[in-house]
């Protein structure tokens, strides 16, 4: 064949069929399903805790020796925003969470986008949200629900369910007559 070409011209149909096939490697390489992964969960702590800002919010210091702070938001767990059962809601909190705090979530990685006002790219990462567990060893969200004093989110797995029909049946908390 390389009477028809010569020399250049076969090294030209050589790098031509190369390339046509690294162009097709590089295609269905790309084209590939991706795997799901399931998402990495990690344990955190101890946190000393700050202050209870919410009946399902915390905020903690972290980092070394202390110097950051950190919220976190007890995952399944919807507490009241205003009246009689936020305060008591989050003095319940406070008493259950006691002085340090175990944190159970997952990793997720930086939010990127652009910040309305500035129009810059911006890069921050959101509340640690995960299932919360007190010095005791308690598990805060669903003590929170399990009392009455916050409901669960949808998404909840039945224990949470079960914990909040179980208090609207005895009515307790939230869910009793007194508002």
């Amino acid at each position: 064949m390389s009477f028809l070409f010569g020399k250049l011209g076969m090294v030209l149909i050589c790098v031509t069929i190369i390339a046509i096939a690294l162009a097709v490697v590089a295609r269905n390489w790309s084209c590939r399903e991706q795997r799901h992964r399931e998402p990495k969960v990690i344990t955190a702590g101890p946190y000393k805790v700050l202050s209870v800002d919410t009946g399902a919010s915390i905020t903690v210091a972290a980092g070394r020796k202390d110097k950051r702070t950190n919220t976190i938001q007890l995952q399944y767990v919807q507490a009241p925003a205003t009246g009689k059962w936020f305060q008591l809601s989050i003095d319940h909190l406070k008493e259950i969470a006691g002085e340090s705090v175990t944190v159970q979530y997952e990793k997720h990685g930086l939010f990127r986008g652009t910040a309305e006002e500035s129009k810059e790219e911006v890069e921050a990462r959101g509340p640690m949200v995960g299932i919360v567990f007190g010095h005791s060893g308690i598990e805060l969200n669903l003590d929170q629900v399990n009392n009455g004093y916050a409901d669960c989110t949808e998404d909840a797995p039945k224990l949470y369910r079960t914990a909040r029909n179980q208090a609207k049946k005895l009515k307790t908390g939230i869910w009793s007559k007194q508002k």
